[in-house]
């Protein structure tokens, strides 16, 4: 059901309505204004004066009905800012104590799997030695087939890879996930505009901020010597 409380239609007052039929004739007759002379000139600057007073009473009368409603939004907003923002730090320091127990969790498991690996080290090291003491056996009683199996032994201790049980240790809860988020810093500036002028990195890299290109040809107009930037003019009509 719809809430009555949240009107969808703005109902304008007479003077509102009558302001809104100005503007739309404004619009409609300024096609047909053509300008051949001084005169024509004059007229025309007469009347975008107009315009512009239309449209400073039409602001007046919107600030009217809007003022309001901006104000009880600011307050209602002020309101529910500070519970939110409440609950923004609370997520943050649990989601960080969190994360803190992971790298716990994971630099626990490296030391494990570290010593599942040392143990694995060892147990190789202490067959190469049996080996090595059968092979000191058979060299005293001359037993060459012994000798050669025995060598064939020890070669394939000294070579086979580490086997040893992954550590599977994840700390989990239903509904929590992590996720690997990557970002790029920008350490070294220069080093980036060189590798654009290299061709290795692309030019959007190095989007110019059209703001402060903007104030710099506004106060130094003609003026403006910067490679690469052209301070550019254009006339616009004031009233």
């Amino acid at each position: 059901m719809e809430n009555s409380n949240f009107p969808t239609e703005f109902k304008a007052p007479e003077k509102i309505v009558a302001l809104k039929n100005l503007a739309i004739q404004a619009f409609e007759k300024s096609g047909n204004i053509v300008i051949k002379n001084d005169d024509d000139y004059e007229l025309a600057a007469e009347i975008l004066k107009g315009y512009k007073k239309q449209a400073k009473e039409l602001l007046a009368e919107r600030k009217k009905q809007t003022d309001p409603l901006d104000q009880s939004k600011k307050a209602i907003m002020a309101f529910f800012k500070k519970p939110s923002d409440f609950l923004d730090m609370a997520e943050k320091k649990l989601k960080a104590s969190m994360l803190d127990y992971q790298q716990k969790v994971e630099q626990r498991r490296k030391e494990k799997e570290e010593e599942a690996r040392r143990a694995a080290d060892r147990e190789r090291k202490y067959q190469e030695d049996l080996a090595r003491k059968r092979l000191e056996t058979a060299k005293k009683k001359g037993d060459s087939d012994r000798i050669e199996q025995i060598n064939d032994e020890i070669e394939e201790i000294k070579n086979e890879s580490v086997v040893f049980a992954p550590v599977v240790e994840t700390p989990k809860a239903s509904g929590i996930s992590t996720r690997e988020i990557w970002s790029a810093k920008i350490v070294d500036k220069m080093a980036l505009i060189k590798a654009v002028a290299d061709g290795k990195a692309p030019a959007t890299l190095l989007d110019v901020n059209t703001t402060i290109a903007n104030q710099l040809a506004r106060s130094m107009k003609k003026d403006l010597s910067i490679p690469g930037i052209e301070a550019v003019s254009n006339n616009i009509i004031a009233a």
